[in-house]
């Protein structure tokens, strides 16, 4: 009868024919450290899953396009700050204001958050020589100041209301018989309201280096500080809509268009002789003007001032003179080439080149829906970068009349996740490439304009066969194992 013993392919020495050595010690130990480390590595690399990409014709079936941006223009005011939408056939979208929201914030980066900026309606002004209501002397000019006399005057003046225009400006033409008539009324009421004009373009120093004057004409207030009151306003919540000219629906259940103006905008304009109230924003006709000063300026301080008053302080220059805007939100846009733009625009205000800076920051710029924390940490490192190649980058303005342009090619990227690729997300990966130029003689801007790439990249994280985990788990101890006895035998001879 054959006995299994004879079938045995292990046969084994008597322990009294072997004995240790000191050599086979020392790599018994290492084993007895290194395999179960490695057996350790192999088992986590197993259950991670290994990453796989691959190139196929782009599947993307999807009609619109979700672009999802946050940027901080730092030298644009809120109010002139605009988003347009165009695609490649030339298409626009009118109704972006909906989608955005607009911080207006301070600082050398635009670290610092002053409030949101809602956009007050101004009913247009039909006939501008209506808007003037009172008679003007003949002969009659606002007082005009420059470099040599603009922070003299202020420091003499307890509160100056100050025109900031330029001659090529048609705003500034059509708002020239206005200013008189509101000067002349002001003067006419004893209202201690000092009125000015500054001719930018002779004085650059003044509107440039000084006053950050961003469009024409600015409407500002500048030069006289009195005693805090503890004035509390209501705070107005963004507008759902207009339903007219002069009514408002708001939080405030306002009645009228000044009862909106002047209930629910900033409770006061200066502290301790600096500006804190933004520039003038509504309509320019004389009766505004003058609401604005009595109820705005004069009310927000302990009584009507007096002549023989003394300011405490002079505010010739605003506290946040780098006034910049934060502007995000998500657009939802056709999927076909196209661009969207960040650029100067208002109605009634016209824009110096010269003096408009596109200087900006790139917080965020995403394309498709958000990705979540979890399936963001199951995505390869380096592929994370390209969903958000911008992220919190400058881009500066080095000289006049600069506009910046971002070109964008967008790689649909499937993600297959889950284990052996069960579950699947759409994203985009994105390559950029930036540059500015001379835009002159137009206003500058700054320009994203994205395409599509024809293919598509299947990203899939997919886990080995049980059987393939055996197998290496067997190598790595049966290998290390004889790469150990052949070391233990060049030491023992």
């Amino acid at each position: 009868m054959v006995k299994l013993t004879s079938f045995d392919f292990f046969r084994k020495l008597p322990r009294e024919y072997t004995y240790g050595t000191a050599s086979g010690g020392v790599l018994s130990i290492l084993v007895l450290l290194i395999v179960p480390m490695l057996i350790f590595f192999e088992t986590l690399t197993f259950l991670s899953g290994e990453i796989q990409t691959d190139i196929v014709i782009d599947p993307n079936s999807e009609e619109n396009l979700r672009i999802n941006f946050n940027v901080t223009m730092l030298r644009l005011p809120c109010q002139f700050t605009e988003i347009d939408v165009f695609n490649f056939f030339g298409s626009k979208r009118r109704d972006i204001e909906k989608e955005i929201q607009k911080v207006v914030v301070t600082g050398q980066m635009g670290e610092k958050f002053l409030h949101y900026h809602y956009e007050v309606p101004r009913p247009a002004v039909d006939n501008p020589a209506r808007a003037a209501k009172t008679l003007v002397p003949p002969g009659f000019q606002v007082k005009s100041l420059n470099k040599d006399n603009f922070n003299e005057t202020l420091q003499k003046d307890k509160f100056a209301f100050v025109n900031f225009h330029a001659e090529w400006c048609h705003w500034c033409r059509e708002l020239q018989p206005i200013w008189k008539s509101f000067a002349v009324a002001a003067e006419q009421k004893d209202m201690n309201v000092n009125i000015y004009n500054v001719h930018c373009p002779d004085n650059p120093e003044i509107c440039g280096q000084q006053q950050k004057i961003a469009g024409y004409p600015t409407l500002r207030c500048v030069g006289f500080a009195f005693k805090e009151r503890n004035v509390q306003r209501r705070i107005c919540r963004p507008m759902d809509y207009w339903p007219g000219p002069t009514t408002v629906k708001s939080a405030c259940q306002a009645e009228s268009f000044l009862s909106y103006v002047f209930h629910c905008m900033p409770p006061r304009m200066f502290h301790q002789g600096t500006a804190l109230h933004p520039d003038f924003q509504f309509q320019r006709t004389e009766d505004v003007l003058l609401k604005y000063v009595e109820k705005v300026i004069i009310d927000s301080h302990d009584g009507p001032p007096t002549r023989s008053e003394k300011p405490r302080a002079v505010a010739a220059v605003r506290e946040h003179a780098e006034e910049g805007c934060n502007v995000s939100g998500t657009l939802y846009v056709k999927r076909v080439p196209g661009n969207f733009v960040v650029l100067a625009n208002s109605r009634d205000h016209n824009f110096d080149p010269k003096g408009t800076n596109t200087t900006h920051i790139v917080h965020h710029l995403t394309f498709g829906d958000q990705l979540t924390p979890a399936q963001l940490k199951q995505i390869p490192k380096n592929a994370r970068h390209d969903i958000d190649p911008f992220e919190k980058e400058l881009f500066s303005s080095p000289a006049e009349h600069t506009s910046h342009e971002h070109y964008i090619k967008l790689v649909s990227t499937f993600y297959r996740l889950g284990r052996l690729g069960s579950s699947e997300v759409l994203g985009y990966r994105i390559t950029a490439s930036n540059h500015f130029y001379d835009s002159e003689p137009s206003v500058p801007d700054v320009k994203f304009s994205y395409d599509m790439s024809p293919t598509a990249a299947v990203v899939t994280r997919g886990g080995r066969r049980w059987y393939e985990f055996l197998t290496n788990l067997f190598a790595i101890i049966g290998g290390f194992y004889v790469v150990m006895e052949l070391t233990d035998g060049l030491f023992y001879r």
